[in-house]
Formats: structure tokens, sequence, C-alpha cells
């Protein structure tokens, strides 16, 4: 199998895997399960990222410990991909990785109405 089909199953894969995480933190938030809504959205984000990297044959084995801003770093190198950032993105990727890594109640949580927005 050529090596561009083998990136392209896995970034479908990761794609599909991302919606399935991204309709799970919506659930969540609606139940008001914030740990849980917050390691959803970090998981949807991070795989929608690394899915754009591996379609474009990118590498993704060095981005491992939920570093959104390095991903994200990454995606915008990609010459042909012309994208346009919100203002508070570099915030709300901050916030998804520190409150979506903690699993062990290490920091308090909390959700806000735009948390939700900005994870749409």
């Amino acid at each position: 199998m050529k090596l561009l089909a083998v990136l392209n199953e896995y970034a479908s894969l990761f794609k599909d895997i991302a919606d399935q995480d991204y309709i799970s933190a919506r659930s969540n938030y609606r139940l008001r399960l914030r740990e849980q809504f917050f390691w959803a959205g970090l998981q949807a984000l991070e795989k929608y990222l690394k899915g754009i990297l591996l379609f474009n044959q990118r590498s993704i084995v060095q981005y491992r410990n939920h570093d959104l801003s390095a991903v994200c770093k990454a995606v915008e190198t990609i010459p042909w991909i012309d994208l346009c950032w919100p203002a508070t993105l570099e915030k709300t990727l901050k916030r998804f990785r520190e409150l979506g890594d903690n699993r062990y109640l290490s920091t308090d949580t909390y959700v806000r109405p735009h948390n939700l927005l900005r994870l749409a």
C-alpha cells in the first residue's frame, strides 16, 4: 500500500473519531459534566488538527503531549491552507489543554457559555 493512501486512511480515522469527541463534548456541556466536556473538547481539537497534518503529508509523532498550540502552528506552516484564526484562539487552546488534561482534578474547572461557542 502506498504511503499517501495509508496517511489518508489514518487522517480519515482521526477525523471520524474527532467528530465523535466533538459530539461527546457538546453532550457533556449540556449535561454540565465539566471535566468530561473539556477532555472531549481537547481530544476533538487535537484530532482535527492532527488529521489536517496527516491529510497534508505532515508528521504528527512529535505532538504527544496535547500541546494544541504547537499542532496549530504546524498547521499554519502548510502553505496552501489559508486559515483565519479567531483572536481568542491561543487563549481557547490553552484553556482546553489545561482543563482537558485535568483527569486527576489537579485544578478547579468551571464552564462558561463561551467555552462551547469556541469549541464549535
